[in-house]
């Protein structure tokens, strides 16, 4: 199975593989990388140099974005329907 999340965790032993194995062990990758990114290792250029320069700047532009895209979400399809 080829992996395509930016953040792939390997089950070393094959015969120990279960679908149920796999979901906590990509639920509980992405909880770490959430909980502590690696700026060295970018998924967003912009994103880790704002990060390694002014990380307090970086987190509150994440949570502006995020609340652009939930407004989005929401507002665009009922503009739509006017």
């Amino acid at each position: 199975m080829e992996c395509v999340l930016p953040v792939c965790p390997h089950v070393s032993d094959a015969d120990k593989w279960s679908p149920a194995l796999q979901i906590r062990t990509v639920l509980l990758s992405i909880q770490a990388l959430l909980s502590a990114p690696n700026p060295d290792d970018p998924l967003a250029n912009d994103v880790a140099e704002l990060w390694k320069a002014n990380e307090a700047k970086a987190i509150d532009n994440g949570r502006h974005r995020g609340l652009l895209r939930i407004v989005e979400a929401v507002c665009v399809p009922c503009t739509k329907l006017l």
